[in-house]
């Protein structure tokens, strides 16, 4: 079935030689396997091995809590306590209560092994699946229900846009089922494809990684909400798929081969990686901050949690030197031109956060930053419906 495979230790050589910056979440290394956003107002969890961090975003301090089993999950229940979803085949495996005063474990249901625990924005229902058969869904997450429809299925994975869900189990000869009514009904999909990691675009394709090494091992997508899928690129050792803001590609692979941006429309690989400044490279996943407008990236690998903002630097260089930024560095007034008109303008800290956002039709404007911090900021601007990211430098 493979009748094209990247040879990834080859294209490892070919990198744009950009220093990227990657900064790491909180100070402790640890086996990271998903980053938890909005857990409440301040705080994220970082899902681990052997249990889960807290995440303190004001403070930056991260706080370890465990019951001694790997955390594959996390989601906000109510003002005093979150939902946690843990176990590796041991008796203790389930969903939990944990109390963010207290810091007391309190169990909800009995799962065995539970893969993840997602939670459907559009319905507030929780959903969580497991790997030795089941998928179990809540409204409340505290009285949990079987779904008849996947009873001893192993579940592996779930994914959403809107009332669309995607779930992975094996089972017969499919193992991805698609919903189109929040899960009220599910219909399976037309081809077998084995999928580890899933993730939609702001634009509604669904994107999944077929990993290890095999004829199908490699990036798969489906324009039609999970019910048919394609190849993009055969591959081994892919790990993870992840979009940013803007709904650009970016993909993983585990056994040292890092990070790359994965662009349609370029001639094949279609690669820009971001290795260079990344402390480790063995991808767990790729997400970004749904609350966050900036483009920042976040990898969670073997060695923690590490965000990046400045990964639009360097690329599209072509594009991005039809426009200029003038004086850069500057203490007072920037001029920004372009050869097309352009639509937004944003302005950015280097930690993402937005400080300036307007709308114009010109190509030219005049931009007073002599109120900002000396320091590095990031403007994005978007000409044509395309986004474009310049560093800027304020003394």
């Amino acid at each position: 079935m493979k009748k094209f495979a990247i040879l990834l230790p080859a294209f490892l050589l070919w990198i744009s030689g950009f220093a990227y910056t990657w900064n790491q979440i909180g100070t402790v290394q640890m086996n990271a396997s998903k980053i938890c956003f909005g857990i409440t107002f301040t705080e994220w969890v970082i899902c681990s091995d052997d249990g889960f961090y807290l995440y303190n975003i004001s403070t930056h301090e991260t706080a370890f809590y465990t019951y001694g089993l790997p955390v594959t999950g996390a989601a906000y229940l109510d003002a005093e306590r979150i939902l946690v979803t843990m176990g590796d085949g041991s008796y203790s495996d389930g969903i939990w209560t944990f109390d963010l005063q207290t810091h007391q474990f309190t169990v909800v249901e009995w799962v065995i092994k539970p893969n993840f625990l997602y939670r459907d924005d559009l319905t507030g229902a929780y959903w969580v699946g497991s790997d030795w058969g089941g998928l179990y869904k809540s409204q409340d997450g505290l009285n949990w229900e079987e779904d008849i429809n996947f009873l001893a299925k192993p579940i592996g994975i779930m994914s959403g846009y809107g009332q669309h869900l995607v779930v992975t189990a094996i089972a017969n000869l499919s193992n991805i089922y698609w919903s189109d009514d929040s899960g009220e009904t599910w219909n399976a999909s037309e081809l077998f494809t084995y999928i580890s990691d899933m993730s939609f675009s702001p634009n509604g394709l669904i994107y999944g990684v077929f990993p290890d090494n095999s004829n199908s091992s490699g990036l798969w997508k489906s324009e039609d909400f999970g019910n048919t899928w394609q190849i993009v690129f055969y591959s081994d050792n892919m790990s993870s798929i992840g979009f940013d803001c803007f709904g650009n590609p970016f993909v993983g692979w585990n056994e040292n081969l890092g990070i790359a941006r994965y662009d349609t429309a370029a001639p094949p690989p279609g690669f820009t990686w971001l290795n260079e400044g990344l402390p480790n490279l063995n991808i767990n996943k790729i997400q970004i901050n749904p609350t966050m407008s900036a483009p920042a990236l976040f990898v969670c690998t073997d060695a923690g949690v590490f965000y990046n903002s400045d990964y639009w630097l360097g690329i599209e260089e072509k594009e991005q030197n039809e426009i200029s930024i003038s004086p850069n560095p500057t203490t007072g007034f920037i001029n920004v031109k372009s050869k097309s008109p352009m639509s937004s303008l944003k302005l950015f800290t280097i930690s993402g956060i937005e400080i300036l956002e307007m709308n114009i039709h010109e190509n030219q404007q005049q931009l007073d930053v002599s109120v900002l911090e000396a320091g590095i900021y990031l403007l994005e601007i978007e000409i044509e419906g395309r986004f474009y990211v310049k560093k800027l430098v304020v003394e």
